[in-house]
C-alpha cells in the first residue's frame, strides 16, 4: 500500500489545477501545502487561489433538469454526468433527486436555485439534457447488477477518471442506440466480480491514476432504507474521487486499504452510516462511531455529505464573504439567575446543512424566537459558499452559529493520530468563516473529553467557548469549568422535544453552587427545535434566562472576572470495591489497538466491579497467600466482551472472540507505620476459554498486626481481546491500576 505521511496541510495555501489529485503524493516539506488544500480552501473546485475570487460562469444558461420521475439508477447516471460537465463551469443543475440518507426527495434544490444560484437558467427535460450533454463525455461505463452498490461505486470512480457516464445495462442499450449514439467503453460485467469486497478491491488495484485520487467518497449501500444515494456522485466525479462503501465493523481490512490510498489530512466525504444487522436489531448506528474512530486514527476526518446535491454547481459560486455575528463581551451575571444555552445538533453534516437545516430549523426562527445556537460545518462555506452566506445573512439577531463536531470535520479527537495538526487546520477554517465556538464529539457510550484534550483544543483553536458531549454521553461534572481562561461547558443532549427538558435544566442547575448558574442543552435536530426551547423557558419561569452561545460565553467571562471558577459539583471518582471484587482507581484506563473497541472497553472496565472472589490468608510473618476465582473472572470478561461485540460487530466477532485477563504487580499494604507491606512476583493469568478454578499467588514482605482483610490490595489489570469481525483480526488491549477487597469469610 502507499505509505502514509503525517503532515496536515494548511488551507491558506494555493489550490490545484483541475485534474491534479491528492493521494499518492508524499512530499516531506512545504510541497504538501498544495495537496488537499486547494480542495479545502476554495471548496474543492479546482480553481487556483488567484481564481478563487472569480466565480466560474457558464458559457450558456444553466440547464435545470427535474429527475424525480426517473429511476434511482437513472438519477445516479445524471448526477455523474453532472460532475463531468460541471468540472470547469456550472452547466447542469438537478432537482428531484431521491433516496438520500435522510430524505425521500431533495427538499432544497428549488429553494437554493432561487436563493443561492445567481445564474441564468433554462429548464429542459431529461432526454433533452442527455442529447445536449452526452457528446461532452467519452461514452458509457456499464455497472454489474450482480453487485449493484459496489459496482455502481466503481463505475462512478471510472466516470471521474475517464469521463464515462455510469449506467445500468438497460440504460446502456437505450443510450447507445438511435437518438443518443453514446459508445459503451467499459462493461463491468466482463470482470466477473461476484462479491462486494472483490469489486472494491479490483478498483483499488486497477484504477489508481497517476498522482492518485482526490479524496474518498463513502456511499452506495442502503441508508435508512433508501437504496443508492445519487446526489453526491456529481461531487465525486467532478473531483475524480475514489467512491466506495465498506462496513467498518465487518470490513476493517477493506476500509484500511481504501484509506491507505490517501495521505493523512484527507477529508472523507459521504458517510459511514448504512443499514446493518446491528442497526436493525439495536437501533444504534454504531458503525458511525467505529468508522469515525478508524478515520481519525488514520489522520483523516469525515465530511458527512451523503445528503448533499448539486455541489458541483454551488462550489463554483464562491467565495464565501459573510461572517456570522458573535459578541462574547464580558457581562455581569445576575447571581439569582440560571442562564440556559440551547444549541441544535447535526451541523457537522454538510449534506444536512444544505438540504434539511433550513426546513427543519431555520424556518422556525424569527425575531421573537428563543436565543439559540445552530451548529454548522465550515465545509459548507468552502463547498457551497453562497448557501453558507445565505444562512449567515438570514439568521435572526438572537441566533448564532457554532462549529459542529469537532471543528473542521466530524472527528473523534481522542483517536486523531495528529490532533495538533487537525486542530491547526480547524482554526484556519473556523477563523476564516467566523465560527468562534466548537462542540466536541466523543463516541457514544464512552466519556467526556479529558482535561488534556480540552487544553489542546484551547491552545490550538483559541475558541471563545467550548461545548462538549455532542455524542450524547451523560455529562461528567463539573458542568462548567475554565481551561486557560476559556469557558468549557458540558452539554446535555435532548433527543425528543417532548422530553421534560425543564426538569433536566433544574436538575443540572440544582447541582451547582449558589450564585449564577449555567446550563447547556443540545437539541438533536431530528426530534427537537426552537419551539421546544421556547416551551421549556416558559415552563421554567422567572429565574431562568435563555441566551445565545456568545452571550453565554460573555456571562461566563463576566462571572470569572468576579471570582467565579466554574460549577462546584463533586467530580466523579472511582467507587471503592465491595468485598470480593476489584475496581479501577482511574476512570481513564489506557488502551491500545482498535480505536473504537479500546475506548468502549476501557470505559466499561473503568466503571465495573470485577468479581474475583479474592481471599487473603497470612502464612507466616513475612508472607500471605491470595487466591482468585478464575471462573468468576472469566465469566465477567466473557460477558463484557460480548456486550461490546454484540453491540457493534455482530455474531462472527462474538464467535471468534478470545479474551485474556491478567492481574499483575499485586501488592498488600495497610499503610500504618508497622503495617503490612507485601508484594507478589506472581501474576494471575486467566484465559476465558480455559479458566482453572481458584488460583493462588504468594506475596512476601512484612505481615503487620492489623487484620489482613482490612489492608489495601492493589494490582494492575491487563485485558486483551482479539476477534475477527469479517475480514481482519482486531486486537484490543486495556490496562490500568485496580484496588481490590477480599471476600468476607
Amino acid at each position: 500500500m502507499t505509505p502514509r505521511s503525517s503532515r496536515i496541510p494548511s488551507p491558506s495555501s494555493a489550490g490545484r489545477t483541475t485534474g491534479d489529485s491528492v493521494a499518492g503524493e508524499h512530499p516531506r516539506i512545504a510541497i504538501v501545502i498544495v495537496i488537499v488544500i486547494g480542495l479545502l480552501a476554495i471548496g474543492l473546485t479546482g480553481c487556483t487561489s488567484d481564481d478563487a475570487a472569480k466565480p466560474s460562469k457558464p458559457a450558456a444558461d444553466l440547464l435545470v433538469v427535474d429527475v424525480e420521475a426517473l429511476s434511482l439508477e437513472q438519477q445516479l447516471s445524471f448526477a455523474a454526468l453532472q460532475g463531468i460537465v460541471n468540472r470547469d463551469a456550472p452547466t447542469l443543475y438537478l432537482v428531484g433527486l431521491k433516496s438520500a440518507q435522510d430524505f425521500a426527495v431533495d427538499p432544497s434544490a428549488e429553494v437554493w436555485l432561487r436563493d443561492a444560484v445567481d445564474l441564468p437558467t433554462k429548464r429542459v427535460n431529461p432526454d433533452e439534457a442527455l442529447q445536449q450533454l452526452l457528446p461532452r463525455t467519452k461514452g458509457l461505463v456499464v455497472w454489474d447488477p450482480a453487485v449493484p452498490a459496489e459496482s455502481q461505486d466503481v463505475a462512478t470512480t471510472i466516470a471521474g477518471q475517464e469521463d464515462l457516464v455510469p449506467v445500468a445495462p438497460a440504460e446502456a442499450e437505450r443510450l447507445s442506440g438511435p437518438g443518443f449514439d453514446a459508445k459503451i467503453q467499459r462493461d463491468l460485467r466482463d470482470l466477473n466480480l461476484d462479491t462486494p469486497a472483490a469489486t472494491i478491491d479490483w478498483a483499488i488495484n486497477n484504477l489508481r491514476p497517476e498522482g492518485g485520487f482526490a479524496f474518498p467518497v463513502w456511499t452506495g449501500l442502503p441508508r435508512n432504507g433508501n437504496p443508492v444515494q445519487p446526489g453526491l456522485r456529481d461531487w465525486a466525479v467532478m473531483h475524480r474521487a475514489f467512491v466506495f462503501d465498506a462496513d467498518p465493523a465487518t470490513q476493517p481490512g477493506l476500509l484500511g486499504r481504501v484509506l491507505d490510498l490517501f495521505p493523512p489530512a484527507t477529508p472523507v466525504y459521504g458517510y459511514p452510516f448504512f443499514d446493518t444487522e446491528v442497526y436493525r436489531t439495536t437501533g444504534l448506528p454504531v458503525n458511525e462511531a467505529i468508522a469515525a474512530a478508524i478515520v481519525a486514527e488514520a489522520g483523516d476526518w469525515l465530511v458527512p455529505s451523503t445528503d448533499a446535491a448539486n455541489l458541483s454547481v454551488h462550489a463554483h459560486l464562491g467565495p464565501s464573504t459573510a461572517k456570522p455575528g458573535w459578541d462574547d463581551t464580558p457581562r455581569t451575571p445576575d447571581p439569582d439567575t440560571t442562564y440556559v444555552a440551547f444549541t441544535v445538533s447535526d451541523g457537522d453534516a454538510m449534506g444536512y446543512d444544505e438540504t434539511l437545516l433550513r426546513s427543519l430549523q431555520l424556518d422556525r426562527l424569527g425575531p421573537t424566537s428563543v436565543p439559540i445556537g445552530i451548529s454548522i460545518t465550515p465545509y459548507l462555506a468552502t463547498d457551497a459558499p453562497q448557501i453558507y452566506d445565505w444562512i449567515v445573512k438570514n439568521l435572526p439577531d438572537q441566533a448564532r452559529l457554532v462549529a459542529g463536531p469537532s471543528g473542521a470535520g466530524y472527528a473523534y479527537p481522542y483517536a486523531m493520530s495528529d490532533l495538533d495538526g487537525y486542530l491547526d487546520h480547524s482554526r484556519e477554517l473556523l477563523d476564516r468563516y467566523g465560527l468562534r465556538s466548537t462542540w466536541i464529539l466523543e463516541p457514544p457510550l464512552t466519556a467526556s473529553p479529558t482535561t488534556e484534550l480540552l487544553e489542546r483544543f484551547v491552545e490550538r483553536t483559541k475558541p471563545s467557548l467550548l461545548l462538549t458531549d455532542y455524542g450524547g454521553n451523560p455529562p461528567e461534572p463539573p458542568s462548567v469549568s475554565f481551561v486557560n481562561g476559556v469557558p468549557v461547558v458540558h452539554t446535555v443532549m435532548i433527543d425528543k422535544g417532548d422530553a421534560d427538558i425543564a426538569k433536566i435544566v433544574r436538575s443540572v442547575a440544582a447541582a451547582q453552587a449558589p450564585g449564577p448558574r449555567f446550563v447547556s442543552i443540545g437539541l438533536t435536530t431530528w426530534g427537537a427545535n426552537a419551539d421546544d426551547a421556547a416551551r421549556t423557558m416558559k415552563e421554567l419561569g422567572p429565574g431562568y434566562e435563555a441566551v445565545a452561545p456568545d452571550a453565554f460565553a460573555g456571562y461566563l467571562r463576566g462571572a470569572q472576572a468576579t471570582g467565579y471558577r466554574g460549577s462546584d459539583e463533586p467530580t466523579l471518582v472511582p467507587t471503592p470495591p465491595e468485598p470480593g471484587v476489584c475496581r479501577a482507581t482511574s476512570l481513564d484506563l489506557e488502551g491500545s489497538g482498535d480505536p473504537f473497541a479500546r475506548r468502549y472497553l476501557s470505559r466499561t472496565l473503568a466503571g465495573s466491579s470485577i468479581p474475583t472472589g479474592l481471599r487473603i490468608e497470612s502464612t507466616s510473618p513475612s508472607a500471605a497467600t491470595l487466591t482468585f476465582d478464575t471462573d468468576a473472572i472469566a465469566a465477567f470478561a466473557t460477558t463484557t466482551a460480548r456486550s461490546l461485540l454484540g453491540l457493534a460487530y455482530g455474531a462472527p466477532a462474538i464467535e471468534s472472540a478470545d479474551v485474556r485477563v491478567a492481574f499483575r504487580d499485586i501488592a498488600v499494604r495497610d499503610n500504618s507505620a508497622t503495617g503490612t507491606n507485601l508484594t507478589s512476583t506472581d501474576d494471575v493469568e486467566v484465559h476465558t476459554k480455559n479458566p482453572t478454578g481458584r488460583v493462588a499467588v504468594t506475596a512476601t514482605g512484612v505481615v503487620g498486626p492489623a487484620n489482613l482483610g482490612d489492608a489495601e490490595i492493589t494490582a494492575n489489570l491487563h485485558v486483551s481481546l482479539t476477534f475477527d469481525p469479517g475480514d481482519q483480526q482486531i486486537e484490543v488491549g486495556v490496562r490500568g491500576p485496580m484496588t481490590c477487597a477480599p471476600a468476607k469469610p
